[in-house]
């Protein structure tokens, strides 16, 4: 995971790597993604979500591009 300031860092830091600019996350989302993802781990029965979960989690918090689709098989 890599933070930067502006989406012009990032596009200057892709193509300095010779990567393409992916899908980002804000701060606000990545929170929320971490709350959720986590939310169970602490009990004994927490688990991974499913599929479906993680569709619904990313839904709930704007996630929407087919990069983020958990039953994809390439990035």
């Amino acid at each position: 995971m890599l933070f930067f300031r502006s989406e012009e860092q990032v596009r200057d830091w892709c193509r300095d790597q010779g990567v393409p600019v992916r899908p980002r996350l804000s701060m606000d989302q990545l929170w929320e993604l971490a709350v959720a993802w986590y939310a169970t781990r602490l009990e004994p029965s927490g688990r991974r979500p499913q599929p479906a979960e993680i569709v619904a989690i990313f839904t709930r918090i704007g996630i929407y591009d087919p990069f983020w689709d958990p039953q994809a098989n390439s990035f």
